[in-house]
């Protein structure tokens, strides 16, 4: 049990027709992000990673469960993620024309470039930090 934010395409979230994100997307993004870095796994599947670590998290001692990004069932997600990591995740999000969304169904955003967080349940996007 935990609190995830997930980078997802999943129409039930998006609104909109689509497919998941796909495990070779998810490797080009940590191909070509020099941030991100492939996790080894110790209990590999398939491949020995398909999780990547964020290398340039500023404070990865305060992020509680580490600065890992997790791939599982087309989706990219986050466990327990603070401040900084949400904001990577839009980031990432944005590279795959997907969305952030969390357990309870609240898509996050950013307004413009001020990093400025914007939470929207349902249709109703409000702004939650300055």
């Amino acid at each position: 049990m935990g609190y995830d934010l997930s980078i997802t395409r999943d129409p039930i979230w998006t609104g909109r027709p689509g497919c998941s994100l796909t495990l070779e997307e998810w490797f080009n993004v940590i191909q070509r992000d020099d941030e991100l870095c492939f996790a080894l796994s110790s209990a590999p599947r398939k491949y020995p990673s398909c999780d990547a670590e964020w290398l340039a998290h500023p404070k990865p001692e305060d992020a509680p469960h580490g600065t890992f990004f997790v791939w599982g069932g087309g989706d990219v997600i986050c466990k327990y993620p603070d401040e900084h990591q949400m904001i990577k995740m839009v980031r990432i999000s944005r590279k795959l024309n997907a969305i952030v969304i969390g357990d309870n169904g609240e898509r996050y955003d950013l307004e413009g470039s001020k990093n400025r967080w914007l939470m929207c349940l349902g249709s109703d996007f409000r702004l939650l930090a300055i």
